[in-house]
């Protein structure tokens, strides 16, 4: 037999097997989602309101024009494209596809330091963390792990090994702008790698890179053209502006008054993390080793803008945590291939190893999937709300079709999804954002004067807050109230 042949064979066979690995693992992760397509759960608020933006564009809108959010623009087209696959769980398919590309770059990554076995085992090791900060799924953050570990995996590539391409950094370009568009504070790692490969050609060749730039760009270009020509030909494209740009300051700029110690309680949730510590800890260590030095103090320039940037709003939401999964993954490869290259320290590698595997592998996976054959095992046949929300939401069929708009006093757009009815307002949720600016809270006042919806729901309806959204508009009655406090209201005839 050909030994090359022979080789082949080994090799297609063993990439098959880990191929099927990084698959298997994303799909029981996602059994965490209240999406999969066996357990029909209802999604998070914040995922509700992107999938309300999709039905919106369903029915011919635009975002940002017709309704307020202010999240990127890809976010609401891939929520589309989940629409288009199946109504309402059709997104845990993009999400699955999403999380296996993420799952193969961590792999990749990972590979630059060590085998094909720790390397499966490091994505394990490191997606123990995921289930603090998934929060239901459906978010920006997690659309934006494949293309952020994607271009991870093509600048350590570069530094590490000076592999390069054309078909790279159109990717590498192409991600940028897909998690521009997603949300802007999670560009760190093209601010500072960019930057250090700037630098690079500058000192060791002694001109502008311009090819790698070019490039880069067209890989924007394939990105932002499409989808800028959409949002002018809808007339939404100075709305997008304002709205993502303008108003995010002034979001953020609300935030950090709101919290006078700023940033600081945001970074002391993440390094309350031993994963966190442990990427910090180890990109130190190899700094001490002055082995890779330029590779490894651009990477601690990462790390820490990272960590800044997804800090500076002053919230404390751990779905904020999710970027920081692809930086993980190197630093702590790194540290055990150069533990396991000296041969008196390998003992060493099988200790961390065992331990790693002991205190955080095993219980996690092992909790992991107990949760994912549990719900495969029973699996729901309709969507998982109570007897009073559905006896609203039958009401809500009933009295109004599809093309009558109704309001939602809130913030709780599943009602609008779940109903397929579009809201009356631009404004479908207005808490907390009309707060922040009274323009806006004088617009949804107005729309629910002018435009006098036939059923309004309002979330709490017993709350002093939420009935002030709704003490300007007379002559409707509440004709039903769930225990959970939402109040449906009727307009008088």
């Amino acid at each position: 037999m050909n030994p090359l042949k022979h080789y082949t064979v080994k090799q297609l066979f063993s990439n098959l097997i880990i191929f099927l690995f990084l698959i298997s693992v994303s799909v029981i992760i996602l059994m965490k989602s209240p999406l999969n397509l066996w357990s029909s759960g209802i999604s998070s608020n914040d995922s509700n309101i992107f999938k309300y933006v999709a039905l919106l564009m369903s029915k011919g809108g635009m975002p940002y024009k017709d309704t307020f959010d202010h999240k990127g623009p890809l976010l609401y087209i891939i929520n589309y494209l989940g629409n288009l696959l199946s109504y309402y769980r059709g997104i845990w398919i993009i999400e699955l596809i999403s999380l296996s590309v993420f799952t193969f770059a961590l792999y990749k990554i990972a590979r630059l330091s060590v085998n094909k076995l720790l390397s499966c085992f490091l994505v394990l090791f490191i997606l123990t963390q995921i289930g603090d900060y998934f929060e239901g799924g459906n978010l920006s953050e997690e659309y934006a792990l494949p293309f952020i570990a994607v271009s991870l995996f093509i600048f350590l590539d570069y530094f590490i090994n000076n592999r390069i391409s054309t078909c790279r950094l159109i990717i590498c370009g192409f991600s940028f702008s897909a998690v521009l568009m997603l949300r802007a504070n999670m560009v760190s790692i093209w601010i500072v790698f960019c930057l250090a490969v700037l630098f690079k050609s500058l000192k060791e060749n002694k001109v502008f890179p311009v090819r790698f730039l070019l490039f880069f760009l067209i890989g924007c270009a394939i990105m932002l053209l499409p989808l800028f020509i959409w949002l002018i030909h809808g007339n939404a494209f100075a709305d997008f502006i304002n709205t993502y740009f303008v108003f995010n300051r002034e979001y953020i700029a609300n935030q950090r008054d709101e919290n006078a110690f700023g940033i600081f309680p945001v970074l002391k949730l993440w390094f309350d993390s031993p994963m966190c510590l442990l990427s910090l800890i180890a990109t130190f260590f190899l700094l001490y080793t002055k082995k890779n030095v330029r590779i490894n103090v651009i990477y601690l320039i990462y790390e820490i803008c990272t960590l800044i940037l997804i800090s500076m709003s002053g919230k404390t939401f751990m779905h904020y945590g999710l970027i920081l999964l692809p930086m993980y993954i190197y630093p702590v490869s790194a540290l055990i291939q150069y533990i396991n290259s000296h041969e008196r320290s390998r003992s060493v590698t099988l200790l961390f190893l065992l331990y790693l595997t002991i205190n955080t592998v095993y219980p996690v996976w092992a909790d992991n999937i107990g949760n994912a054959v549990a719900t495969w095992s029973s699996p729901a046949e309709s969507l998982a709300v109570d007897d009073d929300t559905r006896n609203l939401l039958n009401q809500i069929e009933s009295s109004t079709s599809e093309s009558d708009p109704i309001q939602v006093i809130g913030n709780y757009d599943f009602i609008y999804v779940a109903s397929h009815r579009l809201s009356a307002s631009k404004y479908s949720y207005q808490i907390p954002v009309c707060s922040i600016d009274p323009k806006m809270y004088t617009e949804f006042q107005n729309d629910l004067k002018t435009k006098r919806p036939l059923l309004v729901v309002l979330q709490n309806y017993r709350d002093p807050a939420y009935i002030e959204y709704f003490s300007t508009i007379n002559n409707y009655e509440l004709i039903y109230a769930t225990k959970d406090g939402l109040g449906l209201y009727r307009l008088k005839r």
